[in-house]
């Protein structure tokens, strides 16, 4: 996707707002997975946005909670919706282009890919590396 340089200054300068706007519509599922894929994005800085973890550090990660594959399913759909931000311009984008969950050998794994506009603009801040989903999960199940 092709941006002009003013819309990129924007998303730059707004991009923590943007992911606020982002989160603060998400039920606590589907922040489990943005938490997880953007520690791992954080860790690995994918070229392509594409991050790949399994069921059981997804577990860990959460506490060494069971979770389902219904569980995990269930937080996908709003993952994958539109972000609309209205500011100094007006933009809708997807964060994330797929999302899949694949089963090899036992092991169940998620593939995470962000859009390039998230990957770009959003998850490189070092405001949103730092949110702290821990907190705004427990108080969403609360």
């Amino acid at each position: 996707m092709s941006i002009d340089k003013r819309t990129e200054i924007i998303l730059k300068k707004e991009s923590l707002t943007i992911f606020n706007q982002f989160c603060s519509k998400l039920p606590s599922e589907s922040l489990g997975l943005l938490m997880m894929y953007l520690q791992k994005f954080n860790d690995d800085n994918p070229d392509n946005g594409t991050i790949v973890f399994t069921k059981k550090e997804y577990e860990k990660k959460l506490g060494n909670e069971e979770i389902s594959i219904d569980e995990i399913q269930d937080g996908i759909p709003d993952l994958l919706g539109p972000v609309r931000f209205k500011g100094d311009i007006q933009i809708m984008f997807s964060m994330f282009i797929s999302i899949n969950i694949r089963k090899i050998s036992n092991e169940y794994s998620i593939f995470m890919t962000c859009s390039d506009i998230a990957k770009d603009y959003i998850f490189t801040d070092p405001n949103v590396a730092k949110y702290n989903f821990i907190d705004e999960i427990k108080s969403r199940i609360d």
